[in-house]
């Protein structure tokens, strides 16, 4: 499993992108997303503590992203949010 994560503060992604080993990731982020992209489910992680889970059917270089058939947990029920834009500066971490 890749973790995409936004370091805190900076503009972009790290161009040296490491695995948890500490090895280089032979992918880079958006590779990775490339291969789900009108695929498979994401899970993204929001400030806030808030998680999405969607198909994701874009993004952009500042991370904003389009999901598809979103749904949110909110007390303890799955919402169906349906197409949903999501800033790039809310987001924490992709789960592909």
């Amino acid at each position: 499993m890749y973790l995409l994560a936004r370091h805190g503060g900076q503009a972009g992604w790290d161009s040296a992108c490491t695995n948890q080993t500490g090895k280089k990731m032979t992918k880079r982020p958006s590779d990775i997303l490339d291969q789900v992209l009108n695929r498979e489910p994401v899970l993204v992680s929001l400030k806030g503590g808030r998680e999405i889970h969607g198909v994701l059917q874009g993004y952009d270089v500042h991370m904003n992203l389009v999901l598809d058939r979103a749904e949110e947990m909110i007390d303890g029920e799955m919402k169906q949010v349906g197409t949903i834009i999501i800033r790039g500066d809310n987001v924490i971490y992709i789960s592909p």
